[in-house]
């Protein structure tokens, strides 16, 4: 019979005066010991019952890690035994740790290599998603690593709690465990850790996720104002108010989509494009405002030669995707910087940034009577692919009509 037991192991002292907590394989009156990588002060042991006080301060912590060890090590002897009936504590103990090596990747290590090859990849923009991801477990972790055999249910709810006591907006800890459980998955494919590790079992992430966030837009008599405002030209504060009016007139168009714009997506007074974030594609009937800003460009460009519509993007400087995501993040500040300043020239009391435009554009038609399910699934806000079938069903016609009588008017 093979029986397992925690015990903090004397017979070794570290530094710091604590002893090594390990698991004491026995079988045939033979003994062999699996280290758990942590340590344990004498004063914080309980001799009459060979476990850990509960007067220690990480109690529940490394209670929950060495719970979670002596059952990755009892479900690994009942293998082990079946196919090996007279297999020796010392054999257990070899076999036993070689099984282990899969689990014992370091979890912010894994995450740089989810990063580097995104950023290989192109991806930059989710790649900034894992990296603050990464970011903010290491505040969580004091700046120590994580091995992927020793985060538990219990380490889960721990960093939640860590984000959310830091003041962490519902919307952003959403992100974050969505994309910590995301790392897991991708452990799991690479084969990094076994299939049936899941900290995340019994673990709902919906009180996170439909929280609505602050809206924020303005009227059609201020964006009036912000048309008619003289703006010296050539300008960076010029190209800033095309940058909002084009998005205002075109359905919201993100400013990522705005700066990835080409020639090429003007086709008869229609702008056929791509959008970057879910794939889907979008065609618009251009209206006379944006078609003069289009203009105005279109002289600009004949002269630069560039492919690129708006002054953001050069070929000939931003080729690589960290270049391209360094330069469109870059301008994105400058622009919201100019807005904000034509803001309160205009004493227009909502701060402008282009979300202003995009979300201004949705709030307008919802003014006018236009279904809200239209609207917000238009902008690609909720359950998107669903929305853009039923948009599709609608006709490109019919969403220019909805455009031209209501923001022309």
């Amino acid at each position: 019979m093979t029986t397992t037991e925690l015990v903090l192991y004397r017979w070794k002292q570290y530094r710091n005066g604590e002893f090594p907590l390990m698991i004491r394989i026995t079988k045939f009156r033979d003994s062999s010991y699996v280290s758990l990588g942590k340590t344990c002060p004498l004063e914080y042991w309980d001799f009459e019952k060979n476990r850990l006080s509960k007067r220690h301060p990480n109690f529940k912590e490394l209670s929950a890690l060495i719970d979670n060890r002596m059952k990755l090590l009892e479900k690994a002897l009942t293998i082990f035994e079946t196919e090996t009936p007279n297999i020796s504590a010392q054999e257990i103990q070899k076999r036993y740790k070689h099984e282990q090596k899969q689990n014992v990747s370091s979890v912010l290590d894994f995450i740089d290599q989810i990063v580097s090859r995104m950023i290989t990849a192109g991806r930059i923009g989710y790649a900034d998603v894992f990296r603050n991801t990464k970011n903010s477990l290491k505040m969580f972790l004091g700046g120590k690593d994580l091995l992927f055999c020793d985060l538990t249910q219990a380490t889960i709810y721990r960093y939640e709690n860590f984000i959310v006591d830091r003041g962490v907006k519902p919307n952003t800890v959403f992100l974050y465990l969505r994309t910590f459980k995301t790392i897991l998955n991708y452990a799991k494919n690479l084969q990094v850790i076994k299939q049936d590790v899941n900290p995340f079992k019994d673990f709902s992430l919906s009180k996170y996720r439909h929280i609505k966030t602050k809206k924020r837009s303005i009227s059609k008599e201020d964006i009036k104002k912000i048309q008619e405002l003289t703006i010296a030209n050539p300008s960076r504060l010029l190209d800033s108010r095309n940058i909002f009016l084009f998005s205002f007139f075109c359905r919201g168009i993100n400013f990522i989509d705005i700066a990835h714009l080409r020639w090429s997506d003007i086709q008869e007074n229609r702008l056929i494009y791509q959008r970057k974030k879910t794939k889907d594609l979008f065609n618009i009937k251009l209206l006379p405002p944006a078609l003069e800003i289009i203009n105005h460009y279109r002289e600009i460009s004949l002269k630069t030669g560039s492919n690129y519509i708006f002054p953001i993007l050069d070929e000939r400087k931003h080729k690589t995707p960290i270049s391209i995501d360094n330069r469109t993040h870059k301008v994105l500040r400058q622009t919201n910087e100019d807005l904000k300043k034509i803001g309160e020239q205009l004493s227009i009391t909502v701060p402008l940034t282009t979300y202003v435009a995009r979300h201004s554009y949705a709030n307008t038609l919802k003014q006018e009577g236009i279904s809200a399910a239209i609207i917000r699934e238009q902008l690609g806000h909720v359950e998107e692919k669903t929305t853009q079938i039923y948009l599709d069903t609608l006709g490109n016609n019919l969403l220019d009509d909805i455009d031209y009588k209501i923001l022309m008017h």
